[in-house]
């Protein structure tokens, strides 16, 4: 895939979905309070983003891509929020940029997949905040594995013991830990793994998209937070690298 493909298929249409996006932010934000300065490491077409700007504690956000072409997406469709603002910054490259830019908390979600060194990614992040903390949302599980995953160039999906041997690898506590989203977790295996749709096919059944969105979100995140789960289409961390 290439990185303008990260603004188009699933990619866009999910970041369109208000409700999803801010489901995902407040359950990453009931891991432990994201607030003050944030980065987003990996903000693609800038759905999170949005959500994660809106939560009670952020004062500032700021969202970071490699890709050119967020980069120009962003300046089209974004640049009036307030409180956030655009990095470019390569964290393998420059990393003492993301170290200059102080903020206290790093996000990430949904990228870490598409990263082969993922870990030394984690850790800089992480080191890179002022308290020393992340909390990210990854795909979850290899069964689930799909024609979406491949489209989008993920090199792999995480269980909570593959996450936690990457993340301890790279030195870094595992705080809190969870899996996410498990009903979604069927219709992405029916969509992408059994009947094999690519993510170029996306705006095909939008409409599915904006129906889970508009009235399946508002009340099944509501009795999701009721009991542990045992599997989902995603999982959520909060790493440190305190002792």
């Amino acid at each position: 895939m290439s990185s303008q493909d990260l603004i188009q298929g699933s990619s866009l249409l999910l970041s369109e979905l208000s409700h999803y996006n801010q489901w995902m932010a407040t359950r990453l934000n009931s891991l432990g309070p994201i607030e003050g300065t944030v980065l987003e490491f990996g903000c693609g077409s800038g759905g999170m983003a949005r959500a994660i700007v809106r939560l009670p504690g952020v004062r500032r956000l700021i969202a970071n891509d490699v890709s050119p072409h967020v980069k120009d997406y962003f300046a089209k469709h974004l640049s009036s929020v307030p409180n956030l603002e655009f990095s470019d910054a390569d964290i393998f490259r420059t990393p003492e940029v993301f170290k200059g830019m102080n903020y206290d908390i790093a996000v990430t979600s949904n990228t870490l997949e598409h990263i082969e060194d993922d870990g030394l990614a984690l850790n800089r992040i992480t080191e890179c905040a002022r308290s020393k903390t992340a909390v990210i949302l990854v795909p979850a599980f290899n069964c689930l594995y799909g024609t979406c995953d491949a489209d989008g160039g993920h090199f792999r999906r995480y269980t909570k013991k593959s996450f936690r041997r990457m993340a301890e690898g790279a030195g870094l506590r595992v705080e809190k830990i969870a899996y996410f989203n498990l009903l979604g977790a069927a219709g992405w295996w029916t969509q992408y793994v059994l009947m094999k749709r690519t993510d170029y096919e996306a705006e095909s059944h939008a409409s599915n998209y904006s129906i889970f969105d508009k009235y399946i979100v508002p009340v099944y995140s509501k009795l999701e937070r009721l009991v542990p789960l045992p599997f989902g289409l995603s999982l959520v961390a909060r790493v440190s690298s305190q002792p």
